[in-house]
């Protein structure tokens, strides 16, 4: 806070950054919606470098799965790694379901059934529905259909 700012000045701000970061991921997960992965992809990217990271950690497992929806294995697989080193140092509901997701999409690679396990944990957390809305895991058949495929 700026010395001899207003505490209502400074929720203002506050609100404003909140409302700007709602509706760049509005926009993000519209692309999405409509399989506009690679837009969204840049989107992310910029969201990530002018908001905090900390905070979206979750960003970088989405981007994951927009790079898996192009076909982009290697680089899904490095950004799953990455989201699991952004991941807060204090563990709670959202970050173990983060986690949880991306080493069930990493295991899916080596088609253990580690991800099974992995998968239904997950499913049993009680995630916020922001994470969730961005994250939500394939069903089990599609899963299955993956593995099989590879």
């Amino acid at each position: 806070m700026i010395a001899g700012e207003p505490v209502w000045m400074r929720m203002i701000k506050d609100l404003l950054r909140e409302i700007r970061e709602r509706y760049h991921l509005n926009l993000i997960d519209l692309d999405r919606k409509n399989q506009e992965f690679k837009k969204a992809s840049g989107r992310i990217d910029a969201f990530l470098s002018r908001f905090d990271q900390e905070k979206f950690y979750y960003l970088y497992a989405l981007d994951g799965v927009l790079m898996l929806a192009e076909g982009q294995v290697p680089e899904a697989h490095a950004r799953f790694k990455e989201c699991l080193t952004k991941l807060p140092r204090t563990e709670d509901a959202n970050s173990h379901y983060v986690s949880l997701f991306c080493n069930c999409l990493l295991s899916l690679r080596e088609s253990t059934e580690a991800w099974r396990e992995l998968r239904q944990e997950a499913l049993d957390i009680h995630a916020s529905t922001k994470i969730r809305r961005f994250l939500s895991f394939p069903t089990e058949e599609k899963l299955n259909k993956i593995v099989n495929d590879s």
